[in-house]
């Protein structure tokens, strides 16, 4: 802030600027922020064209797979193959889900004791 003038340095979508008597625009470089993750990822790219990016989803879906294969193994204690966390018919939400569905009683999972389901 100045008697002639304020300088605006973090501007998301129009990039920093001068305003006052004389306007001043900063040119935007194209690397800015996000954009190069939004036009250079392979998920945004096959979103704008209508198209399934066939080498994101695998790799998205085995590393969530993973994430939970991970979960189970800490809150068994237990070694957990792939086979057996794919055919696991263990379950973290309610059958039933509405607004009136009461609070679900958290059973702790105790390392050595909880099986794999």
């Amino acid at each position: 802030m100045g008697s002639d003038g304020a300088a605006h340095i973090v501007r998301a979508f129009s990039g920093p600027f001068v305003s006052g008597k004389k306007r001043l625009a900063v040119p935007r470089d194209k690397t800015f922020g996000h954009v190069p993750e939004r036009t250079r990822r392979p998920l945004f790219a096959s979103i704008r064209n209508g198209k399934a990016n066939q080498r994101w989803r695998p790799d998205g879906h085995t590393a969530h797979c993973l994430a939970i294969m991970g979960r189970m193994a800490a809150y068994t204690g237990q070694e957990v193959t792939w086979e057996e966390a794919m055919n696991s018919q263990q379950s973290s939400r309610p059958e039933k889900l509405t607004w009136e569905t009461p609070a679900p009683v958290v059973q702790v999972a105790m390392p050595g004791r909880t099986k794999v389901v």
